[in-house]
């Protein structure tokens, strides 16, 4: 039987599972509820198979898994985390309305299928929140308006809260934190995050736009990026996949307790969970500097990244760039920092606390004049950096296949909440699977909740 896109979601509330690249899905009858649920198979096809060439779905009776075999699959580590954070925003949405004098009620379930709601107006995206209750053939949208009344989905906006008012912090404090409002939200998914994948070997810090062109205090203007205005997030994501570790976000400048520079803060705020790992923690001149190199020798973290030319303690005899030539290498070492200046069309100067700054390796380049390409020298410590210093930017690539939501002064964006899936990375096709994968996400977030009516109550 073929699955429809329309069939998959409406069946796959419970499914988080994904053992292969690609998977083949059957239906199965749940006498229960009387509900279709879709179970994907265990089966991978390989490179001289057709879905028609596999065998049916087993009549073997398995032997059920383990209490320790379920807790250790991505889905079950999901659902609690996720079941957790819902039971945590319901309590807190009740206590803000009875704070502000309002009468308010809602189970779990029925938050899960406002969150499902929300993500899918995401994507399906109408003028106006009431046009996905129009009357209107054009313009409305059953899959919404048959899950709960208009007015009680704008009730559990208006008083959906993520934390407890009485316990702000004074304004004047000077540990004061502008995203007080968020910050339970942003611990959950950081746990979640690393509780979901160990840590990898090869990592990466950079930063991540959220567009965002409204008014707040924490909105910044970065113009050499694609999304120039926005809140600015600090992310560790693995090198290679792109997988999100930790994020936090930045609220603006501090004025006290400071000891390093912002971009050093920063550094060593995110790698407090792999000190003593051995991990290697790739970052731009940004971030860089001898300080931190040397910080991060004494917390046992590798470290290797471009550095800017004005940073102190840097090695005053590196020769002037007019007198170097292309491939031309300038290499210091000093207290177990190496300090490598390579001339290509420009300079480029690097540091590194455990690479080799003698090693070499070459690089293609235009001759100039010409077409040809000639071998140029280059340190390998460039090549290592060029490999491992992209994995901020492949979360970004991933999320031009999400959508965002608003949800007046909170959001959520499902670009940061998918990273909590770590399964999603192991494909190794992704451009038909991560479609299914987000109609998955969609159907858990909102559970069998989402295709349940509920009434105002």
């Amino acid at each position: 039987m073929k699955l429809q896109r329309q069939d998959f979601l409406r069946g796959a509330p419970h499914l988080m599972y994904f053992p292969g690249p690609r998977t083949v899905p059957c239906l199965v009858n749940d006498d229960d509820q009387g509900i279709i649920d879709v179970e994907i198979e265990d089966t991978t096809l390989r490179q001289n198979e057709t879905p028609d060439s596999l065998p049916g779905p087993s009549t073997s009776t398995a032997e059920p898994e383990t209490e320790a075999q379920v807790t250790h699959q991505p889905a079950f580590k999901w659902t609690t985390n996720f079941d957790d954070l819902v039971h945590y925003i319901v309590s807190e949405s009740v206590r803000y309305a009875h704070q502000n004098g309002r009468e308010f009620t809602i189970e779990p379930e029925e938050m899960k299928a406002f969150f499902g709601m929300n993500l899918v107006m995401g994507y399906h995206v109408l003028p106006s929140l009431r046009d996905y209750w129009s009357t209107e053939p054009d313009m409305g949208v059953p899959f919404i308006s048959n899950v709960m009344p208009r007015a009680r989905f704008e009730e559990i906006r208006r008083n959906l809260h993520f934390c407890n008012n009485d316990e702000v912090r004074d304004t004047t404090s000077p540990n004061y934190d502008r995203a007080y409002k968020i910050r339970p939200i942003m611990d959950h998914f950081n746990a979640s995050f690393q509780n979901a994948l160990n840590n990898t070997e090869k990592q990466s810090i950079d930063e991540h736009m959220i567009k965002f062109k409204g008014h707040n205090a924490m909105k910044q203007y970065i113009k050499n990026k694609p999304v120039k205005w926005g809140f600015k997030l600090w992310c560790r994501c693995d090198a290679a996949t792109g997988y999100l570790f930790e994020f936090d976000l930045y609220t603006g400048k501090r004025t006290s307790g400071i000891e390093y520079g912002l971009g050093e803060s920063v550094i060593l705020q995110l790698t407090r969970k792999v000190e003593g790992l051995g991990c290697e923690i790739y970052m731009d001149n940004f971030f860089n500097s001898p300080l931190l190199q040397y910080k991060l020798v004494d917390q046992n973290t590798k470290a290797c990244g471009t550095v800017r030319t004005n940073r102190k303690h840097l090695p005053k005899s590196a020769p002037i760039d007019r007198s170097m030539k292309r491939g031309d290498i300038y290499t210091a070492s000093f207290h177990g920092i190496s300090y490598v200046k390579w001339m290509d069309n420009k300079a480029v100067h690097l540091l590194t606390n455990f690479l080799s700054p003698i090693e070499i390796d070459t690089v293609k380049r235009r001759k100039a004049g010409s077409a040809d390409k000639i071998d140029v020298r280059c340190p390998r410590i460039v090549s290592h950096y060029n490999k491992n210093m992209g994995g901020v930017d492949l979360m970004d690539q991933r999320k031009l296949l999400t959508y965002s939501s608003d949800f007046g002064a909170a959001r959520l964006d499902p670009c940061e909440l998918r990273t909590v899936v770590p399964y999603t990375y192991t494909l190794s096709e992704r451009s038909a699977e991560l479609h299914g994968v987000r109609l998955v996400k969609i159907a858990t977030v909102g559970g069998r909740a989402l295709y349940t009516p509920f009434c105002a109550v």
